[in-house]
């Protein structure tokens, strides 16, 4: 009785490890899904800012061009750096598009694991409901129990 007594406590015991190995494993899912929701965010910003830089600077040139028109020789050296900002405009265009590509395959991750987080908390509800009725049926449920696990 008493050796039974014994494997009964550690069964609950073993029970009630797996039911918080479960929550856990829910919870660190949930905090992956924010951290990339909010990578997202701030690589979109980032992009454009620089965007939103490289325009203001592109416009800077050109008011200065406008003020030299009399100095040939200062109308070629803006005209070289109106030719560097367009490149650079270029290269944070392309990098822009690059983000928004990237942005999308992200929201297709953030889905999938959007997806894999309500199946995680589908078999995590299952697992809970089959713990529960193992400890039912092994007579230590308790259903105040049941709220604090």
């Amino acid at each position: 009785a008493a050796a039974n007594e014994a494997e009964h406590l550690a069964k609950l015991g073993r029970l009630a490890a797996q039911l918080l190995a479960s929550r856990d494993e829910a919870a660190a899912s949930g905090m992956e899904l924010e951290r990339l929701i909010m990578s997202t965010a701030e690589s979109d910003a980032a992009k454009a800012g620089q965007l939103l830089l490289m325009t203001h600077k592109l416009a800077n040139m050109q008011a200065q061009q406008d003020r030299n028109d009399a100095d040939a020789p200062r109308i070629l050296e803006v005209e070289a750096q109106l030719r560097d900002a367009l490149e650079q405009l270029a290269e944070a265009q392309q990098s822009l598009v690059f983000a928004v590509e990237s942005k999308r395959m992200l929201e297709i991750r953030l889905a999938d694991m959007k997806q894999e987080l309500d199946a995680t908390e589908a078999r995590h509800a299952c697992v809970v409901k089959d713990l529960e009725a193992r400890l039912k049926l092994a007579g230590g449920f308790n259903e105040a129990e049941s709220e604090v696990l």
